[in-house]
């Protein structure tokens, strides 16, 4: 009997496939105590272990690299540096030496640091947990002699089911075989969800009794869109999600004729369409819909997924690489934005009461200024490479703008390097006080970017995280299109631009709005540039520069709405 289970969204798309169980050994640990002069064999049995974990995870990080999952190697690095923790190895030695055999011993200190996580509030700190696991009960795996199902063997469709699913595992997996994910635990900021989005591989987690209602070989469906997942699927219920992908498939098919056109509206306005990446491959797919300029590369990312600070050699080849990939179009670089919702596994932060109103964007970097510096180096050093553009996020002040060019350019001193052209420093326009204040800010920067999610949180005193308010959050709120008018206007005051990057940016009702405000560009994610483009070319720009008088004269979003219909009902 069909049944459709939903869950917790991790990667979008639809899968289908017959029924794996992954189910990991149960561990039958011998409790029993050692002679003291067994204390040295047991030790050995741990280096032993550990070696050959070791050598695997490098392999497995060696691939991805080859692959260029930038990502995906990040994190590999990360449970690599988990292993070779010396705090771990000395934990495990001491109860060795209080006489525990290696493998309890193990077992004992795995229990600890888990039972130790799990009593973090943060999500993204609290789902580091399943790192840990994953790396030691590799080398428990190790100790006790038992090999897993390899998944990689695999060759028919198949949908995995799992309890959780190691980030090592679906590192490895073939996305031409594997055509989705079902676990049983897991989250949505989880290393395996983050690695399954990347894959393109669909992924529903938190489905209770997923491994007990699945029967292997049986066709399964799993619904990454809407987090559904259908077991023991009909044909009819194949049919019903075959045509749900067919529509979707059919949609994109439409789009592809704007594949290599220009940006430009009906009256030919050209309008300069970036993408926001934050991984290798998302810049591959930007090319490939040629976008002009890579309007937000979030460097967050090549930070959150490790156990350490990466070194300025690490970073530059990553950004060399995207501005290499670029072949001289624009790459905006976002310094490190942590704080708010994402945080660094590594850093040992103060609990904040509210988050998203605390060390964030360029309050971390000048808390931490040898981080800061580090990433200006390699940001400098990679502008050898291509168009290289550098944003300072949450900044508020001209005062705080000038210390981080003050930063910047004595980095640039330091480095003695003979630059083709000066490297442009930008501004985020993310809080009421920036935009506020933008007319001044706009005297020192060289570029405005509007970060439209937090601006139009902090406008409207609403988290857009919050379910429980998130009807307060207008989009199209008058108050908020008034300041980023403002913030254009002053911008354009200076012949500087001003691009969007949040999430107005591919909505249809704003698009109109922003494109008739004057807006210089929009950036969106690269799932997101077709649709947008196809929009602005069935737009008329003369007409929309009637939004400029329209946004003063209406009182509320829904007659914002309105006027947005009417618009593009003549356009």
């Amino acid at each position: 009997m069909t049944e459709i289970i939903k869950g917790n969204r991790g990667g979008g798309g639809i899968g289908f496939g017959t029924v794996v169980k992954y189910q990991e050994v149960v561990f039958n640990i011998d409790e029993n105590r050692i002679p003291e002069e067994e204390i040295q064999t047991e030790l050995d049995k741990l280096v032993s272990a550990v070696n050959i974990a070791r050598n695997e995870l490098i392999k497995i990080k060696e691939r991805t690299i080859q692959n260029g999952e930038y990502t995906d190697a990040a994190i590999m690095e990360a449970q690599i540096m988990m292993l070779d923790d010396p705090e771990l190895h000395q934990n495990i030695k001491n109860k060795v030496l209080n006489l525990h055999n290696v493998t309890h011993a193990l077992y004992l200190e795995k229990n600890d640091i888990i039972e130790s996580f799990e009593k973090i509030n943060d999500a993204y700190l609290r789902a580091r947990k399943q790192d840990i696991n994953d790396v030691l009960k590799r080398v428990l795996y190790k100790l006790e002699g038992h090999s897993t199902l390899d998944l990689t063997e695999l060759t028919e469709p198949s949908i995995i089911v799992a309890k959780d699913l190691p980030p090592s595992i679906v590192a490895q997996l073939d996305k031409t075989v594997i055509k989705g994910i079902v676990l049983e635990n897991g989250s949505e900021n989880s290393h395996t969800a983050i690695i399954a989005m990347s894959h393109g591989i669909p992924l529903v987690s938190n489905v209770k009794n997923a491994l007990q209602m699945a029967r292997p070989f049986d066709m399964m469906i799993v619904d990454g869109d809407n987090a559904e997942v259908v077991f023991n699927a009909s044909i009819s219920d194949t049919w019903f999600y075959l045509k749900k992908q067919s529509d979707k498939s059919k949609a994109s098919e439409r789009l592809a004729p704007y594949r290599s056109k220009i940006t430009e509206t009906k009256d030919k306005k050209r309008i300069n369409l970036g993408a926001n990446v934050s991984t290798k491959g998302t810049v591959d797919e930007s090319l490939d819909i040629n976008v002009d300029q890579v309007g937000l590369f979030r460097t967050e990312f090549v930070y959150m997924s490790r156990s350490n600070y990466p070194s300025e050699e690490e970073q530059l080849e990553i950004y060399k690489d995207v501005a290499k990939k670029m072949d001289g179009k624009p790459v905006t670089f976002r310094t490190l934005d942590v704080g708010g919702d994402k945080y660094l596994p590594y850093y040992d932060h103060d609990e904040e009461t509210n988050p998203f109103l605390g060390t964030r964007g360029i309050r971390f970097s000048l808390m931490n200024e040898h981080v800061f510096r580090t990433q200006m180096r390699a940001f400098i050093r990679a502008s050898e490479y291509g168009d290289v553009r550098v944003m300072f996020p949450m900044v508020n002040t001209v005062a705080e703008f000038k210390t981080l060019a003050r930063i910047f350019a004595e980095e640039e001193k330091k480095l003695g390097l003979s630059l083709k052209k000066r490297i442009p420093l930008g501004i985020m326009i993310e809080t009421p006080a920036a935009a506020m204040h933008a007319e001044y800010l706009a005297k020192h920067a060289d570029f405005f970017s509007i970060g439209s999610n937090d601006l139009t949180q902090f406008v409207m005193a609403a988290d857009r995280m919050n379910p429980n308010v998130s009807s307060f959050v207008e989009i199209l709120n008058p108050g908020l299109l008034k300041l980023i008018h403002y913030v254009i206007k002053c911008a354009h005051k200076e012949n500087i631009e001003v691009g969007l990057c949040g999430e107005l940016a591919h909505d249809r009702g704003a698009i109109p709005i922003l494109l008739g405000l004057g807006v210089d560009s929009l950036s969106v994610h690269p799932s997101h540039v077709l649709q947008v483009r196809k929009f602005i070319h069935e737009l008329d720009y003369e007409k929309l520069k009637a939004f400029e008088r329209h946004i003063y004269e209406v009182e509320s979003e829904s007659e914002m709405m309105d006027m947005v219909a009417m618009v593009i009902r003549h356009k």
